[in-house]
């Protein structure tokens, strides 16, 4: 009998999916190499140090390896690092003269070699214009596009694809908004069921959304009061004494009309004042 997958393993077999056409992708592939010659990523850059790359725990670690690996092999000055300032400057700006204008009102600016390493930073983070020109969504593909910029294989990637559960799961801020993209479906926000419990908690106590007992009792008489006078159009008399039946212990010993009309105003003026106490 087959095993039926949970949830999750669905969610990861669609992640497994978009990796693998993140790494056959014409377009993309095309994009990543002209990268890889524009900042001088080997392909080789992961086949020749794999023994660096042993042990490490998810996608993230391994991109932060390949990082670090390519950034040590870019020098300070020379040749290699003025034919990677050439090389980007058809699509950033001139290191050089953006350094001069800097210098003019006295800003600090990095390195050349901190700024080149800065934008494959952009890139790990989704910040580059890379993923407008792969057309991937960068908040959820940042981690396999950047993988397979540092020359990570597809099969550690897929291997790793847990990484990416929570870029690609529907996000829930502080004020309770959710954020989706192209290929959530339903079934995905079973995964933020207990994300979205703390946020809303969280909320209500940010704003006291809470009840109120003692209002609660005074709202639903004093709604009695408005439904009697003003929607069933009943006298004071049968008003009063309907109240009384039915809020005994809430009722002025001696119920007057302005009472009355007190409790409907009061209604009128602060009826959702039990969900927002003062």
């Amino acid at each position: 009998m087959l095993k039926t997958k949970s949830a999750k393993e669905i969610i990861l077999d669609r992640i497994e999916s978009n990796i693998i056409g993140i790494y056959r992708n014409k377009r993309v592939t095309l994009e990543i190499e002209d990268f890889r010659v524009m900042f001088k990523i080997p392909d080789d850059l992961f086949d020749k140090n794999k023994d660096k790359f042993a042990g490490a725990a998810n996608l993230d670690e391994l991109i932060d390896r390949a990082f670090n690996i390519w950034a040590d092999s870019i020098p300070e000055e020379g040749p290699k690092i003025q034919e990677i300032d050439k090389n980007i400057s058809s699509l950033h700006s001139d290191y050089d003269s953006v350094k001069k204008e800097a210098e003019k009102i006295n800003r600090p600016y990095p390195t050349r070699k901190n700024n080149i390493l800065g934008l494959i930073k952009e890139i790990i983070v989704g910040k580059s214009f890379i993923y407008y020109l792969v057309r991937r969504n960068h908040r959820v593909w940042k981690k396999p596009i950047s993988a397979r910029l540092l020359t990570i294989p597809k099969n550690l990637t897929i291997k790793h694809r847990e990484s990416i559960l929570a870029d690609y799961l529907p996000k829930v801020n502080d004020d309770l908004t959710i954020k989706i993209h192209e290929a959530t479906e339903i079934g995905d926000f079973k995964f933020i069921k207990h994300e979205l419990k703390i946020k809303k908690r969280a909320y209500k106590n940010k704003y006291k959304l809470q009840i109120n007992m003692n209002k609660n009792k005074l709202y639903k008489r004093n709604l009695r009061a408005y439904e009697l006078r003003r929607i069933n159009k009943k006298s004071y008399k049968e008003t009063r004494l309907t109240l009384e039946d039915e809020f005994s212990s809430l009722m002025p010993k001696e119920c007057k009309d302005s009472d009355i009309n007190k409790m409907v105003w009061s209604h009128l003026l602060y009826a959702d004042d039990i969900r927002y106490p003062g």
